[in-house]
């Protein structure tokens, strides 16, 4: 892990919606992967904070949609929790688990 509580140029390019810069550094071979302290990548990010456009470009590379962090939440319960249409429909539409469950049992 690189950084404050791990979060990567990557994770930092996401969570502020920055495109331009995801789509570099992932051009630049980055691992799209690694995870924070809370075990969240910057599919995470992206789709808490609503960054539809970073969402996609993550998913287009690859990002593992699955990737859940500790509490089994994935980038689909992020989104929808924070009530980001976009990124939930972009994550679905690419085939995120709908009927994932967090570790009290609550869907995405």
């Amino acid at each position: 892990m690189d950084g404050w509580y791990g979060k990567t140029p990557l994770y930092a390019a996401a969570a502020n919606g920055h495109v331009a810069a995801v789509k570099a550094l992932l051009k630049a071979g980055v691992n799209k992967e690694v995870a924070d302290k809370y075990c969240w990548t910057a599919l995470h990010a992206a789709a808490r904070y609503g960054h539809e456009e970073a969402v996609l470009a993550l998913l287009q590379a690859g990002a593992d949609k699955e990737a859940a962090d500790k509490y089994c939440w994935t980038a689909l319960h992020a989104a929808a929790r924070y009530g980001h249409e976009e990124a939930v429909l972009a994550l679905l539409q690419a085939g995120a688990d709908k009927e994932a469950a967090d570790k009290v049992g609550a869907p995405g």
